[in-house]
């Protein structure tokens, strides 16, 4: 698939991208893809753009008291996990 090479190749970027609110197939496939909704323009009364975006995973480690974290930081900016290794 051409959006995951991109993404493939294009690693640690944020990734926009925008469609029509009649394109609700795409739009599932870009959700599925870790895509989310963050904006919503009119552009007539038939026709509404939605913006989407996928903020990429960072992987930062941290140390103290004698183990190793690992943070993932998800698609949503305010989700993210500390895993213990």
């Amino acid at each position: 698939m051409l959006l995951r090479e991109i993404e493939r190749y294009y690693v640690d970027t944020r990734y926009e991208l925008f469609t029509s609110t009649r394109s609700v197939d795409n739009i599932r496939l870009y959700e599925k893809l870790g895509y989310k909704i963050f904006d919503e323009k009119k552009i007539t009364d038939e026709l509404v753009f939605v913006y989407m975006e996928k903020m990429p995973v960072k992987i930062i480690e941290k140390r103290g008291r004698g183990y190793v974290g690992i943070c993932f930081w998800k698609a949503d900016r305010e989700n993210y996990s500390w895993w213990r290794l």
